[in-house]
């Protein structure tokens, strides 16, 4: 596989792109639970039931920004990993930014 430097920074904004992805598709959830689910049980099922979906966030969310990275800084491509991490990070920054500035406008 070629991994130059074009491919790395592409590859590091899909990543935050998915990240962006599942935080929409999160939050969404999050938005509609009461009209999908109707708030029955006691209430420690439900607090487990969102400490789960956070757990399950931060594995989703760490394997898309961390997963890639750490796998080519163990097999000794480190050059790689630095610049597809700094890549993944720069772009969630500006995608984040993005985010503000669009809730700012609306």
């Amino acid at each position: 596989m070629d991994l130059n430097n074009g491919r790395l920074v592409t590859t590091g904004f899909a990543n935050a792109l998915g990240v962006l992805l599942y935080t929409l598709a999160v939050a969404w959830l999050m938005e509609n639970l009461d009209k999908v689910f109707i708030a029955y049980g006691p209430q420690f099922v439900q607090i487990s039931a969102f400490l789960m979906l956070l757990v399950l966030s931060v594995a989703i969310v760490g394997l898309l920004i961390f997963g890639w990275p750490l796998l080519l800084f163990i097999q000794g491509s480190k050059k790689e990993a630095v610049i597809l991490e700094g890549a993944t990070i720069g772009s969630l920054i500006v995608l984040t930014a993005l985010a503000l500035v669009f809730n700012i406008l609306i």
